[in-house]
């Protein structure tokens, strides 16, 4: 149970360390020396990789039971799962499918870049950078639209 309870956190720790270095990556990619625009659409990336590995982050929601069994024993030396109650076991397996998971789902769902813009979702993630994400967005879709028009100009 402490294995399985370990390759949980570590597969969910895994994932945001990768996260983090995905963000160091595009940091260091950031030349300060190039094009203006060239800078912002690595600015809005790094934004956007930030977004993307909050939304994936969710998905530890059905699996807090992990938690709970290393919790236990690390501060309170007690194995939850060989002297817990078997009622308590399976209140929490329904819990887990029943609630979480439909839940992690709507909100993987709802926390897509489409839906950046919902007053429900500003609200939500504004903290964690919310506002630049959406920022982001727009941005990116300004910088593109100014380069196609640019390409167009360029052309004649």
């Amino acid at each position: 149970h402490f294995t399985l309870a370990g390759i949980v956190l570590f597969l969910w720790t895994a994932m945001i360390a990768y996260g983090a270095i995905d963000q160091i990556r595009i940091i260091h990619t950031i030349d300060s020396s190039a094009p203006v625009i060239t800078i912002q659409k690595k600015v809005i990336s790094l934004k956007l990789v930030i977004g993307k590995y909050f939304r994936l982050s969710i998905w530890i929601l059905p699996f807090y039971t992990a938690y709970i069994v290393f919790g236990c024993q690390f501060l309170f030396g007690y194995d939850i799962y060989r002297f817990g109650d078997q009622n308590w076991w399976i209140g929490q397996i329904i819990i887990s499918v029943a609630l979480f998971i439909p839940l992690t789902i709507w909100f993987y769902r709802k926390l897509s870049p489409k839906h950046i813009n919902s007053s429900w979702m500003k609200k939500l993630i504004s903290s964690t950078g919310g506002k630049q994400i959406a920022e982001a967005l727009v941005l990116m879709e300004e910088i593109e639209a100014f380069e196609e028009k640019n390409d167009t100009v360029e052309a004649f």
